[in-house]
């Protein structure tokens, strides 16, 4: 069966509501996210520029001015702990870049990003709003910043339990038989799939990722004049994840030979320690119990001495009187002498 790439294929979204005849569904699409009446004034540009060389790439999903202020849709195919860094550094890139140097700050624009994102096993809200607020009073820090988000499944499950308010955002995640079904009656949910169902048709047989597998390159386009463009953009990301694979592989096999060597030295440096340390105590304790021995035996030989002194006194006659009071021993002592 030949695949249908929904709304929220990278590609169909994008060739959807970029294209001029198509922009009135790209205002009813801001409306409903930003419950707000707006004015196209230009799609533009969606490649941020780049300060060095060394600077990661950034391209935008689509990026519209309009006279409240520049929009920023992005289209997330799933969802994790890392997403709101990535698209939070979109949308600072574009207001860190808004002023020149020596520019006035009172005259900045409005910045609004909207969070289209398909959550998974990921709990996202169905909708959420997000402001750089002071945390304890709420109070604003900049009142020009504005991020939104919504859950594409949940919108969808809302819509079919009666919620009207997103219907093109629901749209995005039907399928060919749900497009039919959700569009009757409505004028731009049936403007949308008619046009779904027609680059659908452009596709034909061409085979590439969307972001139901996680892609991140389009290889092809339904326009011809794209195809290169499209191409160069694939390889280009394809370069980026290759270089950032490489980098993770080569800082994991070289800790890992850095723990072997580690080990390997520390062990050598250990032995060679553990023999120093040996050595250093041997020499002290052989030292102390070489002393305790010297003076156990001189004592020893000391107290041999003087009996034997006390018993040369005694067979010369001299009383234990005073042979006690010449060698220091006892009277007992030198009448226990034979």
């Amino acid at each position: 069966m030949k695949k249908f790439y929904k709304g929220r294929s990278d590609i169909v979204f994008k060739s959807v509501f970029t294209k001029k005849s198509n922009w009135d569904l790209l205002k009813k699409l801001i409306e409903e996210s930003i419950n707000m009446e707006v004015e196209i004034l230009e799609v533009k540009a969606n490649e941020l520029p780049k300060k060095s060389i060394y600077e990661r790439g950034k391209i935008l999903d689509v990026l519209v001015a309009t006279e409240v202020g520049e929009v920023n849709i992005e289209l997330n195919s799933y969802s994790n702990k890392y997403l709101h860094r990535r698209n939070a550094s979109y949308i600072f890139t574009r207001y860190s870049s808004s002023v020149p140097a020596g520019g006035d700050y009172s005259k900045m624009n409005n910045f609004i990003q909207i969070n289209l994102t398909y959550s998974g096993d990921y709990d996202v809200a169905e909708c959420s709003c997000y402001k750089l607020v002071e945390v304890t009073r709420g109070e604003e820090y900049i009142d020009n910043l504005t991020i939104y988000e919504f859950n594409l499944q949940k919108i969808k499950e809302s819509w079919y339990n009666g919620d009207r308010k997103h219907n093109l955002m629901a749209l995005l995640d039907a399928d060919s038989k749900e497009l039919d079904n959700m569009s009757k009656g409505d004028y731009a949910m049936n403007k949308f799939k008619n046009e779904v169902k027609e680059l659908n048709k452009g596709l034909g047989d061409i085979q590439f990722m969307d972001p139901d597998d996680d892609a991140e390159v389009i290889m092809n386009t339904i326009i011809s004049a794209e195809k290169e463009k499209a191409a160069e953009e694939g390889m280009r990301i394809g370069l980026e994840q290759g270089l950032k694979q490489g980098i993770e592989q080569g800082i994991e096999q070289g800790i890992e030979q850095g723990i072997e060597q580690g080990i390997e030295q520390g062990i050598e440096q250990g032995i060679e320690q553990g023999i120093e340390q040996g050595i250093e105590k041997g020499i002290e304790q052989g030292i102390e119990q070489g002393t305790r021995q010297g003076i156990e035996q001189g004592l020893e030989q000391g107290r041999k001495a003087l009996l034997e002194t006390a018993r040369n006194l005694k067979d010369m006659g001299m009383s234990v009187s005073d042979i006690s009071k010449a060698t220091g021993l006892s009277e007992d002592v030198v009448e226990s002498i034979r």
